[in-house]
């Protein structure tokens, strides 16, 4: 038996091992037995140990609730978008999906079987079994509902976890799954929320507001009577993109002038932005955005 080899085995896998692992290295169920009795290694789940004496991370217990579902098992759902850093953790309970239909139950972990679960969707992170992130977003968009899956889809662009088509992908694979309904309508609306710009600045601020994870806005849309570029209408906040021609002549700039002040007039909170401001200010531009949807609205 050596130890030498039980200690880097938990030291690559944030701490936890398995009893499989364990009979693997040669170490016998009488010497398990022994060690978790004196204190040394401490049973996390039913064939699942915490080795040494350090507090389990957030990793360990992770990676403790896989191993604990056996061959085939991925972290998924909720806990899954949490280790792909969409979510906040919270909960204390972990979701895994296993390729089987039996099995047993332990406490601290949701077990979803799948028995058709496509092999395709298992990946890793930071050394967890885990679903790919679009499977992630599709499976956790039931319970978090719209917004949230809106959110989960720009966290996912930001850091390049998937794109749109992966998503599509995803929704194709499982139609019918509880939360396609939810993912679909807000792929739509993302798809449709580029298709609908008219130029590159637009273009531009689409993206902007994608990167900052920023609300999506409605583009080019009529708010009371007047067509704008972006609108966010829980809020009452619209977005001009101004290009290098926009105020060539003082018709123009007249023309504009009381566009603004009837807009205001009608309770819309309008913001400006040029070309620089969009690319060269980007940060500042979001910034200015959310803190004004922040004072006009909900659920920022």
């Amino acid at each position: 038996m050596d130890q030498r080899v039980v200690a880097r085995l938990a030291e690559r896998q944030h701490g936890v091992v398995s009893w499989v692992q364990l009979r693997a290295a040669g170490i016998s169920p009488t010497v398990i037995d022994r060690r978790c009795r004196r204190g040394a290694w401490v049973r996390l789940h039913v064939g699942v140990y915490a080795i040494g004496h350090a507090p389990l991370a957030r990793r360990g217990w992770q990676l403790a609730a896989v191993l604990a579902c056996g061959r085939g098992a991925l972290l998924s759902h909720a806990s899954a978008a949490e280790l792909w850093r969409l979510v906040p953790g919270a909960s204390r309970d972990h979701h895994v999906t296993v390729p089987t239909a039996g099995g047993r139950r332990q406490p601290g972990i949701i077990v979803h079987r799948r028995p058709d679960l496509d092999p395709a969707v298992a990946t890793s992170r930071d050394g967890v079994p885990v679903t790919e992130a679009a499977q992630a977003i599709l499976d956790t968009a039931a319970t978090v509902g719209r917004r949230a899956t809106e959110k989960m889809l720009d966290q996912a662009e930001r850091q390049r976890l998937c794109d749109l088509d992966q998503v599509q992908a995803a929704l194709s694979r499982n139609a019918g799954q509880r939360g396609a309904g939810v993912l679909r309508a807000a792929l739509t609306e993302r798809l449709e929320g580029t298709a609908d710009t008219r130029s590159p600045l637009e273009e531009l601020f689409w993206g902007l507001c994608l990167r900052e994870g920023l609300p999506r806005p409605r583009v080019n849309v009529v708010v009371h009577g007047l067509t704008v570029d972006f609108y966010w209408p829980a809020h009452g906040v619209a977005v001009e993109t101004d290009g290098w021609d926009s105020h060539r002549t003082p018709e123009r700039l007249q023309q504009d002038v009381r566009r603004n002040n009837r807009l205001a007039l009608a309770g819309v909170f309008l913001l400006r932005f040029t070309y620089s401001d969009v690319t060269r200010q980007a940060k500042g531009t979001a910034a200015q955005v959310r803190s004004a949807l922040r004072d006009r609205g909900p659920g920022l």
